[in-house]
């Protein structure tokens, strides 16, 4: 079985160099997933990102994982190239409809250095480039603690790419600027303005080494936020503490940054990959720190893995504080449900998933894996979960996770 990383960097940069190899200026490809999850209760729905509105729970969903993505990449010039890809998976409302993932050109400025322009995959994680192609990646999914911490996958501005040999060793550093916006599910939207970062890795030998920083202007929306919000503020003409946390706690255009480093060796027979993550908003997203672990070994065309994954919030108190103001009883009524709502708003989603499960390479472009995980969440804290209406929840539970896919490229 051949490296994992290679793998993915052959599908992400390569394709150019294939597509003067068949004397055309086109190159198409895809990949896909069909995966299969269920779990052991039926309080909530496990889900893998905050877009998916409903999830798998003792009855099996196909809709956590099923993927299907399409990519051209058109070589005009030695020296200039263009790429698209449309990805088609559930979306917040949970229906399957096509979307431009990526859409930029390309300019080679010199042999090291590359300009990109257009819609981008943003470089936010170890994995960034290849996380939707699940035949790149070891697991059933990337791990759930740590990705769904930013819904966001794309921006649109510009990149520059530079990649340095030091040695037998590869440097490459991206810096990037642009924008997004993105919905998720139960009317969730969000906004991220003058984005900012910089992604930059280091590969010795079979040892990949990752740091990256993000920041934005970040908003996010909904017409339940804006009731709570308002209704804050209602309080606020009578108690001015009120109308000061809900300034402070809306989630408008506020200062949000997304650091991360992580590493990966592979060998071609020893997998090891890890990220640590930190997320911080002026908001009421609350702040989180997450990590995880991955260790394989491959016999053949077979990996045995084994997982550990973890986030925790970092909670602010500002609607914890808030005293229910004695005034005309609409009022204080209105603040006995704003406070617990803005308290839930704000309840984070602490936990940790332990994973164990097997890759096999059934076929040259066909790999099919089977995952157990075991997801502990705690106390009064499940977001990660969706809870239909009328289930308790699985905040200070544990949930077996079962899932089967089968990931391709074509």
């Amino acid at each position: 079985m051949s490296k994992i990383r290679p793998l993915a960097l052959a599908i992400s940069l390569a394709l150019p160099a294939a597509a003067m190899a068949e004397e055309s200026i086109f190159h198409f490809s895809g990949f896909g997933t069909v995966g299969v999850v269920q779990t052991d209760t039926n309080d909530a729905q496990y889900r893998n990102g905050l877009r998916q509105p409903e999830g798998a729970d003792k009855s099996a969903s196909l809709d956590v994982d099923s993927k299907l993505g399409l990519q051209v990449v058109g070589k005009f010039h030695p020296r200039f190239s263009a790429t698209a890809q449309v990805l088609v998976q559930p979306d917040e409302e949970g229906d399957y409809k096509p979307e431009l993932e990526w859409a930029f050109a390309k300019f080679d400025l010199t042999p090291d250095l590359s300009l990109r322009g257009g819609r981008i995959g943003a470089p936010i994680f170890l994995i960034s480039d290849f996380r939707n192609v699940g035949y790149a990646n070891p697991w059933a999914r990337p791990p759930v603690d740590v990705y769904a911490q930013v819904p966001l996958s794309t921006f649109d501005g510009v990149d520059l790419v530079w990649r340095q040999a030091v040695g037998d060793n590869t440097l490459t550093v991206q810096p990037f600027v642009g924008q997004t916006d993105f919905d998720l599910a139960f009317d969730l939207e969000g906004e991220a303005k003058k984005m900012i970062g910089v992604n930059a890795t280091y590969e010795i030998g079979s040892l990949l080494l990752r740091a990256g920083y993000t920041q934005t202007d970040l908003t996010v929306t909904s017409p339940s936020l804006k009731t709570l919000f308002g209704g804050m503020r209602t309080v606020g003409q009578v108690d001015p503490r009120w109308s000061a946390a809900a300034d402070a706690l809306e989630a408008k255009e506020k200062k949000s940054s997304f650091t991360g480093v992580g590493a990966t060796w592979d060998d071609g027979q020893l997998l090891v990959q890890g990220e640590y993550t930190q997320r911080r908003t002026e908001s009421y997203v609350e702040d989180t720190n997450a990590w995880y672990g991955t260790v394989g070994y491959r016999f053949g065309n077979f990996m045995p893995y084994v997982s550990y994954a973890s986030i925790e919030t970092q909670h602010d108190d500002t609607a914890d504080k808030l005293a229910i103001p004695a005034g005309p009883a609409p009022i204080t009524g209105a603040a006995t449900v704003l406070k617990p709502a803005m308290m839930s708003a704000m309840s984070g989603a602490d936990q940790s998933t332990t994973s164990l499960g097997v890759r096999w390479n059934a076929y040259k472009n066909i790999a099919l894996k089977a995952q157990f995980d075991r997801v502990k969440n705690e106390a009064g804290k499940d977001n990660w979960f969706t809870t239909p209406t009328g289930k308790p929840g699985v905040a200070g539970k544990t949930v077996n996770v079962y899932s089967l896919v089968a990931d391709f490229v074509f």
